[in-house]
């Protein structure tokens, strides 16, 4: 069975509309990239102000199953439909009110109500955003100082292919025999049954 569902795709995706929407109120990554990292990146933590992309749930909609059919090759094809969760962290810098957590979140969230934003989108994880949710305030508590941080989620629709190789189907079934209506029945029915597959 082979899953299209590519959430590699969608984090990449997610990452360079981040960097392209605020990336000019981050600290750099590197000289010309700004600061906006996957959860539970093994690299070093960048310096504040920085955003952090995560995947959240992924759900089937709408019913489990969509459509089904046969491709070129004779494999059976499922069309599903995901509802997948994002989560945008911005962590700030209490010293500067161009760089607060909370600035910088509300920039990010009004990004997507842009329509080239949601075309690229659509064009690059063949889904669309379905919403975005409110901005919460989310200090982060270190040994002798807060952190000002921020999140927003959005959810978005994805269309799903699933290919099956194991799966089969039938061309033609033929069957023929003789019912009786009991076991002495000196002259049984004869029958032949021919069935094509219509998938």
């Amino acid at each position: 069975m082979v899953v299209a569902l590519d959430l590699n795709n969608i984090e990449q995706t997610f990452l360079r509309i981040a960097r392209e929407g605020v990336g000019n109120r981050l600290s750099k990554l590197n000289p010309t990239l700004p600061a906006v990292i996957l959860e539970l990146n093994n690299g070093p933590v960048p310096d504040y102000p920085f955003v952090e992309l995560s995947v959240g749930s992924i759900s089937h909609t709408d019913g489990y199953l969509l459509s089904q059919f046969l491709d070129e090759d004779g494999n059976l094809v499922y069309d599903t439909f995901y509802k997948v969760e994002l989560r945008y962290t911005v962590f700030g810098s209490n010293k500067s009110q161009n760089k607060k957590a909370v600035n910088i979140a509300q920039e990010l969230e009004s990004y997507f109500r842009l329509n080239h934003v949601l075309a690229k989108i659509t064009k690059e994880t063949a889904g669309t955003l379905e919403s975005t949710s409110v901005i919460t305030p989310s200090p982060v508590r270190l040994a002798t100082e807060f952190v000002e941080s921020a999140y927003f989620t959005l959810t978005m629709n994805v269309n799903d292919r699933h290919v099956s190789t194991d799966d089969g189907y039938f061309d033609t079934i033929e069957i023929n025999g003789e019912v009786k209506r009991h076991d002495n029945d000196p002259d049984p029915f004869p029958f032949d049954l021919i069935e094509t597959s219509r998938i």
